[in-house]
């Protein structure tokens, strides 16, 4: 068994930690956590409190450089994952309650046995290509991402991915509004969000449209943030679109419903918001 102190605490099998990385939208955060490595795994598995160990579950704590194993009998229930859309390198879900402190990787294809209880979406990654082609994104829950329950002798199945859409922030400035290019984000069918992109940024077209109308206004393209003074005040601007302001057109002086759209991304493909304003909870 080997431990692997990734989030460089200087401390083995501690919590993760979280970090505002550049490439973030406004109030989410990418996780570092410790890792374990059991036997021949080729793969390392993220810190957990309970572990499975050649059919035999153990409950494990860390002092020092000394690991205590302590055998426990869970009730086990599995977990499996449905990713439609580029393969996840890995995809951590967290348990809640009395579980809290165990993280368990489902991203293989296979079904995951675990404690039962109730998990949450942790963290995840994908990464696509080699070397300096590389694109890649982070895996994070959204507000309303749901939660799973796990029951014994059950397989309970866990859907992310796509259809992929937008979440994003507007601004209401009067006769047009301005869609906020800090707070456009890729996200999944189950809520989650794809942060910090890497050379599969969207650049999303939008259209406004009076609510509850068939056609929206013609779309018009988010741009890219090139400009250096810009970059060179705030560089984490390079990662998301530029601020888009949008003439009402007919929904002036009524309420209005926005759409982000981008026909082909390098990564997810298709991308479709479901169309957003004031009246939704998407607010």
């Amino acid at each position: 068994v080997e431990i692997f102190d990734d989030n460089m605490t200087g401390a083995y099998g501690d919590e993760p930690l979280s970090w505002a990385y550049v490439g973030m939208t406004t109030g989410h955060f990418q996780w570092d956590m410790d890792a374990i490595r059991i036997g021949k795994d080729k793969k390392a598995r993220p810190w957990s409190r309970l572990q499975e160990i050649e059919g035999a579950w153990y409950d494990m704590k860390v002092t020092g450089h000394q690991v205590q194993a302590t055998p426990v009998h869970p009730k086990l229930g599995g977990l499996k994952l449905k990713f439609k859309g580029p393969k996840p390198d890995y995809v951590i879900l967290r348990g809640t309650d009395k579980l809290s402190e165990c993280y368990f990787d489902i991203s293989g294809g296979k079904e995951v046995e675990v404690p039962t209880g109730r998990y949450e979406l942790f963290t995840g990654y994908i990464f696509e290509g080699k070397r300096d082609a590389v694109k890649k994104v982070a895996i994070l829950p959204g507000k309303g991402t749901q939660k799973w329950k796990v029951e014994e002798g059950k397989t309970t199945e866990v859907k992310l991915g796509g259809p992929f859409g937008f979440d994003f922030g507007w601004e209401d400035n009067g006769e047009t509004v301005t869609v906020i290019g800090e707070t456009v984000c890729v996200e999944g069918v189950a809520g989650e969000r794809y942060e910090r992109p890497w050379l599969c940024r969207p650049y999303p077209l939008a259209s406004v449209r009076k609510e509850g109308a068939k056609r929206g206004s013609k779309h018009e393209k988010m741009r890219a943030n090139v400009d250096v003074n810009t970059l060179y005040s705030n560089w984490a601007l390079g990662w998301l679109p530029q601020d888009l302001e949008l003439p009402k057109g007919k929904a002036e002086g009524a309420a209005f419903e926005l759409q982000l759209i981008e026909k082909k991304n390098t990564l997810f493909g298709k991308l479709e918001s479901k169309w957003k304003g004031p009246g939704t909870d998407k607010d």
